[in-house]
């Protein structure tokens, strides 16, 4: 359903940085975007997804007001390259960060204890690398740091060296089931 998109790195092929998208919904609930540079070039429209109906949408509150309620997730339904929103705590309505999930996987320290849910989080933008824990009731937490590296608020990090060697030893553990 994806168009070939006419740009890389945000340059255009006119050689001008990307300034803005439009987009729209058509009439069979398709969603179309088209990019426009700082001179004012555009690409194609691009047809991205269709847009759920009105009946299937789920709206949940904007981390950016400050009656924020956290969104509460389905494990099963978070998957590498998501982006989740995170109100920093005791922070105003501006204080919201965006992390992509870079890995998600279960942690059991010992055989009789419980498993654990655990996302690590990219920055998207100029923040920390963040380990979150997925609660039961569907809540994502930052954990509070053990051991190094640590981020400034105290929460566990981790480099994406750390990560190369957790994929690595998933990937042995499947190949050797």
């Amino acid at each position: 359903m994806s168009e070939k998109l006419e740009w890389d790195d945000y340059t255009m092929k006119c050689g001008h940085k990307v300034e803005r998208y439009d987009f729209y919904i058509d009439y069979d609930g398709v969603i179309r975007m088209k990019y426009i540079c700082e001179e004012g070039c555009e690409t194609t429209w691009v047809k991205l997804k269709k847009a759920p109906m009105p009946d299937d949408s789920r709206f949940d509150s904007d981390p950016f007001e400050k009656d924020y309620v956290p969104r509460t997730y389905v494990w099963n339904e978070i998957y590498k390259g998501d982006i989740l929103p995170f109100k920093c705590e005791g922070g105003n309505a501006e204080d919201v960060e965006d992390y992509e999930v870079a890995y998600k996987l279960y942690i059991q320290r010992n055989l009789s204890g419980p498993r654990k849910k655990i996302l690590y989080l990219r920055p998207i933008r100029d923040e920390e690398y963040v380990l979150a824990e997925f609660w039961e009731d569907g809540t994502i937490h930052f954990m509070t740091g053990m051991e190094k590296p640590l981020t400034t608020k105290g929460f566990q990090s981790w480099t994406e060296k750390d990560l190369e060697k957790i994929e690595k030893r998933v990937k042995y553990f499947k190949e050797n089931r």
